[in-house]
């Protein structure tokens, strides 16, 4: 299910539109799934997916730090690889 809500939340993010705070919220939401989403495919020893997610951890974090627009999307579409399984 996370990895839906992920799906779903980079989407919005994509999309544009959104008051800062707003944005600021998703990407805390982001940096939330993402985190949980790595940790339990590290645990399972799927490490390739594992460290998808803690790219994308780094990527969400370094954007809401900024406090700027959020950076544009990974290079590799983890979403949709990660969706793949």
């Amino acid at each position: 299910m996370d990895r839906f809500r992920v799906y779903a939340l980079e989407k919005i993010l994509k999309q544009g539109g959104l008051h800062p705070r707003q944005r600021a919220l998703v990407l805390e939401a982001l940096i939330e799934k993402c985190s949980i989403l790595g940790t339990g495919y590290s645990n399972r020893g799927k490490i390739k997916e594992a460290r998808i997610y803690e790219q994308a951890v780094q990527h969400y974090q370094q954007a809401l730090e900024k406090n700027r627009e959020p950076l544009p999307p990974l290079e590799k579409e983890m979403l949709l690889y990660a969706l793949e399984d």
